[in-house]
């Protein structure tokens, strides 16, 4: 349990500092005087985050140099320039320490150290067939691209009608990505599927798929919400019901020690990159990527 929570809270500093980072890249062509107040502000947060809460001593090193070193490339910044020595020497040293912290990060708390199950139990564990004790849900299937709307009414009877809330979770998930995938042209159509995810995770109860909801609650929201790198991305709004799931799941593994599909959760959320303005899409925030390779259909 200490090194999950270890694992937790070293990311969650990674992910607020990766946030200013791109907040930071997106104003370079501000005036020196409001990227300024961007760093003061910046600074005074950082004075909150601290690793001293993380049980491995080593870590806890790790993560207070990256905040040192992330304040002194700021003051760097702030009072010489993003183009002076004095900057470009800062983030040298700050990017020799940064891989060395995550070469740390990634391998003493690599999944493989809590996770012995194979690559083929997983997904057999994870599919959702396995769950489903509804006799109409084959019934629904077969309706999506022949009679859509026929599809929908029978799948809402299902989730009304299901008690149990992993299987009931698998229901809503498979209506919310309906609304994405076939009726997507409308805003109310996400909104409703926004609000569908969204209702799985504020249940705050444990299932296999919170990831999964987590993610699409995101990717939906984001989508619309804008994609290009200036659009606004609300990912400390993300992260805080990031932490909410990590709890939840942290709380059935109190009971439930072993259950190495619920670590294997806990790692995956805690773990997942915020929506990044640059990536490896050039063309606009790193959403637009997720949502297609999410919700297009095959070729």
């Amino acid at each position: 349990m200490n090194d999950l929570k270890d694992v937790y809270r070293a990311y969650k500093i990674n992910h607020k500092i990766g946030d200013q980072n791109e907040m930071l890249n997106l104003l370079t062509d501000e005036s020196p005087e409001d990227i300024g107040k961007v760093i003061t502000a910046y600074l005074a947060e950082n004075k909150k985050l601290t690793g001293s809460n993380i049980t491995d001593k080593r870590l806890r090193v790790y993560v207070d140099s990256y905040l040192l070193m992330t304040n002194q490339n700021y003051i760097a910044i702030k009072s010489k320039g993003i183009n002076s020595k004095e900057f470009t020497d800062a983030y040298e040293k700050f990017k020799a320490m940064n891989r060395r912290y995550m070469t740390y990060l990634t391998t003493r708390f690599a999944i493989d150290r809590y996770i012995k199950m194979t690559e083929e139990e997983y997904w057999k564990t994870i599919d959702k067939h396995k769950y489903i004790k509804s006799a109409q849900y084959n019934t629904c299937q077969k309706l999506i691209k022949t009679d859509f709307y026929k599809s929908c009414k029978i799948l809402d009877k299902i989730i009304g009608q299901t008690t149990e809330f992993q299987e009931n979770s698998i229901y809503r998930l498979q209506r919310a990505d309906l609304f994405v995938k076939y009726d997507s042209t409308t805003i109310d159509a996400h909104e409703k599927a926004i609000a569908m995810y969204k209702d799985i995770v504020d249940k705050k109860k444990y299932c296999l798929y919170l990831y999964e909801a987590w993610l699409k609650w995101r990717m939906v929201y984001q989508y619309w919400n804008g994609l290009s790198k200036s659009s606004d991305i609300p990912n400390n709004m993300y992260d805080n019901v990031r932490e909410d799931l990590a709890v939840v799941i942290l709380k059935y593994l109190n009971t439930y020690p072993k259950d190495e599909m619920a670590i294997n959760q806990f790692l995956f959320i805690s773990s997942h990159d915020i929506v990044r303005r640059y990536g490896e899409y050039p063309y606009g925030n790193q959403i637009t990527v997720e949502y297609h390779e999410t919700f297009d259909e095959p070729k």
